[in-house]
């Protein structure tokens, strides 16, 4: 019982985090706001940095993205068979990996594209913001976690046999 409010104290100091970057993000003023012709697989060159020209950089961005996107799916599908298949709830949380790397890779694939793409690069703000939501969702995942590690009465719903018969 102590080890559970204990991780729950934790938990609320890791969540403190993405609250302070986001309050730092929505009083700073520095947002910067461009429209160029761009998406994730076709780049207007020249409304680019000249460093995100190079092929490397537009594929490191295409990759963190993408491999995101992947990441998510393989920790569903393999979530959902341990979940199946498995009893042991430690081997069950592995995949909670990979739910976590994979929309962090989606984030900073989305800072590099942006970064990219938009000629005045970023703002402060925006970069808090997209630390403020990362850290968010891991402190969300946190909570997932410790809040099931608990101590769990397994209740199951059967049927009480007596020695009497119904008949219809």
């Amino acid at each position: 019982m102590q080890k559970i409010r204990i991780s729950v104290l934790l938990g609320a100091v890791l969540g403190l985090i993405p609250i302070a970057l986001g309050v730092v993000a929505l009083v700073t003023r520095k947002w910067s706001y461009y429209s160029p012709d761009y998406n994730l697989f076709t780049l207007n060159t020249g409304t680019l940095h000249s460093q995100c020209n190079k092929l490397q950089m537009k594929q490191l961005f295409q990759g963190l993205e993408i491999g995101g996107i992947a990441a998510i799916a393989v920790g569903v599908i393999v979530s959902v068979l341990l979940n199946i298949i498995v009893k042991n709830r430690w081997i069950r949380r592995a995949p909670l990996i990979l739910l976590i790397l994979g929309p962090t890779a989606i984030f900073i694939g989305l800072i590099l594209f942006l970064e990219c793409t938009i000629n005045h690069g970023l703002g402060y703000s925006i970069i808090l913001m997209i630390i403020s939501s990362i850290t968010g969702y891991i402190v969300a995942i946190y909570f997932a976690i410790i809040s099931s590690g608990g101590h769990h009465h397994y209740h199951s719903s059967t049927t009480i046999t007596t020695g009497e018969t119904v008949r219809f």
